[in-house]
């Protein structure tokens, strides 16, 4: 029976904890969070210095670099909702972890101060 418990609970423990978006990995003392929803937009070509060059080629160049601005910029924002997304189901999941191992520790703890019946 309780091993229906436990099961019955870690499926609703699953159920209830939001997925999360990124990987994140732990090895050698360190972590790493890695976005798997962002897209980092590609550089553009550097902007040419030849004062020779013509006009619609330096404006061509400018409206690439002002495009990858603007990208970079979604980017940086993507990052910074799917890291808060993250981080907040993180949180739930350790607390209701956290809870899960008070809530057994007390049963046990209850069990434990039941008289037992004599067989």
């Amino acid at each position: 029976m309780r091993a229906f418990y436990s099961f019955l609970f870690l499926f609703l423990l699953m159920a209830t904890t939001p997925v999360l978006a990124g990987n994140v990995t732990y090895a050698d003392m360190r972590g790493r969070w890695v976005s798997t929803q962002c897209t980092a937009p590609a550089t553009p070509a550097a902007l040419s210095k030849d004062s020779e060059a013509a006009a619609d080629d330096l404006n061509a160049q400018r409206a690439a670099h002002n495009q990858y601005v603007m990208d970079a910029q979604a980017y940086m924002t993507c990052l910074t909702k799917e890291a808060e997304r993250d981080a907040e189901a993180t949180g739930i999941l350790v607390t209701k972890s956290a809870q899960a191992l008070i809530d057994k520790a007390a049963a046990d703890l209850n069990a434990s101060a039941q008289p037992q019946k004599p067989e």
